[in-house]
């Protein structure tokens, strides 16, 4: 079925000893280090799929694009690939700099294989979703970086591909033209693109993947909800010092991520109204509170404690910490348990939210946590007084006509 990606057992390797220094010693073959980019890489991408690739640099992200894009081959394994792909791995890779942007058009729509009969239409619309405007007979070369990503974007997804994968070229370019893409992208999921999208914002991989795979030192070491996958990948980033990282599944399917070095934690967090009764179900402007007990379990000075509300998907709508509200605190006074809380009214949209909870020396998630815990707790906002809006916030709002 068209979209479809198999790869099965890959390895790619390069020789680590200087190559033209062993083609004079042929004694030196045996004792060649061979250094794996890439290990026993396993993955099936269904039709219509949109998997997440992160990793930091270095994991083996791009080069994975790059054999599945043919552009180079496996030492050993197979990769099996159905359908038309499209990708978009390097900015402005094959624009000719010094011919014009229409002329760049016509070249490489030749180039990806679109139909001679097509590349007038795709003419018009790849000038059309680029706004480049005047600019279109201009040389590439006078292009700014951002101009030429918008060129380039727009001329291999100006037909719906059955594969579209794209490595980080969504990160040049203004605000506008990235949501723009990103909601091309969008479409083409909802059309049944597969989509392989490698990419360091991880809200777009939240908003765009239904899978991520996390790649370090050429391995997949985690794959599955986007979230959970996510939260690992900063659990792992976030804290170096940390000595304990933990992963629960919950009953929807996500997990909730535990970590941190433990000097103090959370032993518990539950979330009230104003009277101060025990809920997970708040209206929308609704007074909620959270509340949480940190355990002291080793001496120390500096303690700053925070939280993060999420939406379903994942991406982050509001969060805060103990320095951001100018509060100074001196744990060194405490020496078995804290209680601390947050209020705030739920000026949010109608939905399920998750919140993370935080606990450091310093800004949070910038140096090292203590304890940090993601979708610790879950709640739902309701609207039953119809305050008719649309988003993720609601907002006062006043209006009149002035003369």
């Amino acid at each position: 079925m068209n979209g479809t990606v198999i790869i099965s057992n890959l390895y790619k390797s390069f020789n680590s000893n200087n190559s033209f220094r062993n083609f004079f010693n042929r004694k030196n073959e045996a004792n060649t280090n061979i250094s794996y980019i890439l290990k026993n890489i396993n993955i099936r991408i269904e039709p219509g799929e949109a998997i997440g690739i992160i990793g930091i640099n270095g994991a083996g992200k791009s080069t994975l694009l790059k054999l599945i894009t043919q552009i180079t081959t496996p030492t050993s394994g197979e990769i099996f690939i159905d359908g038309r792909v499209t990708s978009l791995l390097e900015l402005g890779i094959g624009l000719q700099l010094d011919s014009s942007g229409r002329e760049n058009i016509l070249l490489l729509s030749q180039l990806l294989g679109f139909l001679h009969s097509d590349i007038e239409n795709i003419l018009e619309t790849v000038i059309e979703f680029s706004e480049l405007g005047d600019h279109i007979d201009n040389p590439v070369k006078f292009y700014s970086t951002g101009m030429q990503m918008r060129l380039a974007f727009s001329i291999v997804t100006a037909i719906r591909p059955d594969i579209l994968i794209i490595d980080e070229a969504l990160s040049v370019g203004d605000a506008y033209f990235q949501q723009k893409s990103l909601e091309r992208i969008k479409n083409f999921k909802e059309l049944g693109t597969t989509i392989v999208f490698v990419s360091h914002d991880v809200q777009a991989i939240l908003t765009i993947c239904n899978k991520v795979l996390l790649l370090d030192n050429g391995e997949i070491i985690k794959q599955g909800n986007p979230e959970s996958v996510i939260d690992y990948y900063n659990a792992l980033n976030s804290v170096k010092n940390s000595t304990y990282i933990s992963q629960v599944l919950n009953e929807d399917g996500k997990y909730t991520t535990n970590y941190g070095t433990k000097e103090v934690s959370i032993s518990e967090c539950y979330l009230t109204t104003k009277e101060n009764k025990k809920s997970n179900i708040f209206e929308v402007n609704e007074i909620l509170k959270i509340n949480f007990l940190i355990n002291i379990n080793s001496k120390i000075n500096k303690l700053l404690f925070g939280f993060i509300i999420k939406d379903r998907v994942g991406c982050p709508v509001f969060g805060t910490n103990s320095e951001h509200l100018g509060m100074k605190f001196d744990a060194s006074k405490f020496h078995t348990k804290i209680k601390f809380s947050f209020q705030f009214p739920a000026n949010l949209g109608e939905g399920i939210y998750s919140i993370s909870l935080g606990l450091s020396n310093s800004d949070l998630q910038k140096d090292f946590n203590y304890d940090w815990i993601d979708r610790i707790h879950t709640f739902e906002i309701i609207n039953t007084k119809k305050n008719k809006f649309m988003g993720v916030a609601w907002l006062e709002v006043k209006c009149q006509v002035d003369d």
